[in-house]
């Protein structure tokens, strides 16, 4: 007996009603067969009734098509197969009110390097679409979701897709849900009809969940209440605080979930069999970016990273191998164990062979035996996969490896509860209104459907971060408060700001109109934003209140006193390289040479400094604050208080900070201070995989000039670093607000 067929076309092949005898008697002892049509196949009433009577049996068809033959469904079977719906209707809603669990089978892939290099090419080829020559580079970065190797742009119902997956499980207890025959080199088109996409809304008289058409819930759409003038994280809190007292008890009953079963549902799941899922990121490959992308990186999911191999010439070698060493080691940094496939480009443009060659035995030497995470190609011997997005040459093999991968990770395997998805629809159904929740509100939701343990509510919104569903920050309980349900909503805000003047440019005759020249002029030479400007950019945007304060504590902004108006210094815009004499005075340094000094931690250095000053300076009268900061791409001269001034510079060849500070009274303080600073950057932005070496200078007149590991220094009392009267321990960063962190400083 079949037990996995489950959508049966008969229609046209002239059965009658001897062949129709056969298949009741099939449908007598089948219990897997959903759907049957046995349209214009010339049966008469012997058939109808060998028919009905396997029905009176058969207990899971719940569509029977009969249409031009010479009989029609009789009132009797139709009143059996609407018994069978019911029935199936009562097993989906019992599933989906259970606690049951199965595989998710999703994962994540991130599309990272050089600008120009044909990461969005390799997206599109991945993902079956056509090559475009003049494809514009990508802003920030760009996601895409895809089933299979099949892009999907509808919402998706998770909770019913995974209810149906579960049912077709327990129906085959002693099997798994096969492997779906797709192949890996083309991308599947969707079999299902136009009303299989459904949207989720959450009923304010009832409470419960129902499934609304697409034209339903586009007619309820309605436009974010503006926020302005307020202090959104602040604000959260206490509303967390204030929820959360007055939530639902662990021990109160939940309202029983009611969807409407749609006899699709298991045909889809079926037809998908354990077909992956992936949400796709592309990340702009400009050096202005840099900074951005480490709040995007996940440590699970699949890195590729993609290079030009025509960039393997004399001319452009070293700069590609530093590019691609910046890159594998920002990928072991917030992603040790996950697997990195590395992608050459152009590969048709290459004519000779041994060139290919060439190129595997510059990535050999630069991974050596440091990058065991690399995924090689065993196919063709080499260290990468060679593909030309042109002509798809190599692009089979790449989804092949890519999708091995995946299979490969633990967690593709975990058993996530159902409940987990309908936490993630009701979530994901208010995309429609807001870019973001609270987290209040989101544990309130997670009450409704039975998710009452606070753990387990974390433990779920962990694993849609990581799989890219959505983005919550928890480095510290007000970024923690705060859950973007739009991640692409986000990263386009940012990188209408952050972004590269020269190749992303803004309209000319907009920014005459808006008589914003010298701000834009002032952003992108020096690095200060106007508020005039940050409301040009974000004018689409009721939520400047709530970006300026998330770039804030994610160290990208800071508040910069502007002639008494209202301006950021926002660091990944500086572009000038200081290439001056540092002022005299004691140095002290921070060696990253034993790890990796990643782009973006000498800018948020920066950025601490100035909110620093910012701070003290606000506690002051206008006549006693400080100059102005100095400020360059790689350096920064800064005066905190009278006679108190540091002077940072970014040695990128060496993989160190080195800081002069002019006043030795203020030496120990100050290596207290950029300690805490370079600390509170690990732990918030860098998954605390930053390593580094303390080193101070020897001030003594025999001595001068000669760097000291700081633990030694400290056994020897060096001064001036260790004088008790002057001496300052560093501060706690882990968990800390950076508001309350600065404070303390």
């Amino acid at each position: 007996v079949n037990r996995k067929l489950m959508f049966f076309r008969l229609n046209w092949n002239a059965i009658g009603d001897r062949g129709t005898r056969f298949i009741a008697d099939a449908l007598k002892l089948n219990r897997s067969l959903t759907i049957l049509n046995l349209s214009k196949n010339n049966i008469g009433a012997k058939g109808y009734l060998d028919l009905y009577q396997a029905l009176e049996v058969n207990q899971d068809l719940v569509e029977l098509k009969l249409d031009d033959n010479k009989s029609h469904v009789t009132l009797g079977m139709r009143k059996i197969l609407d018994r069978n719906l019911k029935r199936r209707q009562k097993e989906f809603s019992d599933t989906l009110n259970s606690d049951k669990k199965s595989s998710w089978n999703r994962s994540r892939i991130m599309f990272v390097g050089q600008g120009g290099a044909g990461k969005s090419a390799t997206v599109r080829s991945l993902l079956g679409k056509a090559f475009i020559p003049e494809w514009n580079s990508t802003i920030g970065a760009v996601i895409s979701e895809s089933m299979g190797w099949q892009e999907s742009t509808n919402q998706i119902d998770y909770s019913s897709q995974f209810a149906a997956r579960i049912m077709i499980q327990d129906k085959l207890p002693n099997s798994v849900i096969p492997v779906s025959n797709h192949k890996i080199d083309t991308p599947r088109t969707s079999e299902t009809g136009e009303n299989d996409t459904t949207y989720i809304k959450l009923s304010s008289s009832t409470g419960k969940l129902n499934i609304m058409p697409e034209s339903f819930e586009t007619a309820e759409v309605r436009k974010p209440s503006a926020r302005k003038n307020q202090n959104l994280f602040t604000q959260t809190i206490k509303q967390l605080s204030a929820t959360e007292k007055s939530g639902k008890g662990p021990g109160e009953s939940r309202k029983d979930i009611v969807r409407e079963f749609k006899e699709n549902f298991l045909v889809k799941a079926r037809d998908d069999g354990d077909t992956l899922t992936f949400s796709l990121w592309d990340f702009g490959g400009q050096y202005v970016f840099y900074s951005m992308h480490h709040i995007f990186l996940t440590r699970s999911g699949i890195y590729i990273l993609v290079f030009d191999m025509r960039q393997f010439t004399k001319e452009a070698l070293e700069e590609t191998c530093r590019y691609l060493s910046f890159w594998v080691n920002s990928i072991r940094l917030h992603a040790p164990t996950a697997p990195l496939l590395c992608v050459g480009t152009h590969t048709d443009d290459i004519v000779f062979s041994e060139e290919v060659g060439k190129v595997d035995k510059i990535l050999r030497n630069i991974f050596k035996d440091d990058f065991p995470q690399v995924v090689p190609n065993l196919d063709e011997n080499l260290m990468f996969y060679p593909i030309d997005n042109k002509s798809n040459n190599g692009i089979r093999l790449l989804r092949a490896n890519v999708e091995t991968e995946a299979r490969k990770n633990k967690t593709i395997r975990q058993q996530v509860s159902i409940k987990w998805f309908l936490l993630l629809d009701t979530i994901l159904s208010k995309r429609f209104d807001v870019p973001y929740l609270t987290l209040s509100t989101v544990k309130g939701m997670a009450t409704d459907i039975g998710m009452t343990a606070s753990n387990e509510q974390e433990e779920s919104l962990s694993l849609f971060h990581e799989r890219g569903l959505l983005i919550h920050l928890t480095s510290t309980e007000v970024l923690k408060s705060i859950i973007i349900i739009k991640p692409q909503w986000l990263i386009s805000s940012l990188s209408k700001v952050i972004r590269d003047s020269d190749l992303h440019s803004y309209s000319s005759e907009e920014i005459e109109k808006c008589g914003l020249e010298n701000d834009l002029e002032m952003a992108f030479e020096k690095g200060i934003a106007s508020r005039d400007f940050l409301e040009y950019v974000w004018a689409e945007n009721d939520q400047i209140e709530f970006l300026i304060d998330l770039m804030k504590r994610t160290m990208l902004l800071s508040e910069w006193n502007l002639e008494n108006e209202k301006a950021y210094l926002i660091p990944s815009l500086l572009k000038n390289v200081f290439r001056g004499v540092v002022a005299s005075g004691l140095h002290f340094v921070f060696d990253f040479s034993g790890g990796f000094l990643p782009n973006g931690v000498f800018q948020r250095l920066v950025c601490l400094c100035v909110a620093y000053k910012e701070s003290a300076d606000r506690r002051k009268l206008e006549s006693e604050r400080c100059e102005p900061p100095i400020l360059y791409s790689n350096f920064c001269s800064i005066e905190f208080e009278n006679g108190f001034v540091i002077h940072l510079r970014e040695d990128v060849p060496l993989c160190q900070i080195v800081v002069v500070v002019e006043n030795e009274m203020y030496a120990a303080q100050s290596v207290s201070l950029i300690s805490s600073m370079l600390l509170k950057i690990n732990y918030d932005v860098m998954g605390t995989g930053l390593k580094w070496k303390k080193l101070v200078e020897d001030g003594s007149r025999n001595s001068l000039g000669r760097l000291v590991h700081y633990e030694q220094a400290r056994q020897e009392k060096l001064k001036p670093w260790f004088e008790t009267s002057n001496f300052d321990p560093q501060i706690e960063t882990e968990a800390v607000d950076i508001c309350s962190f600065l404070d303390a400083l």
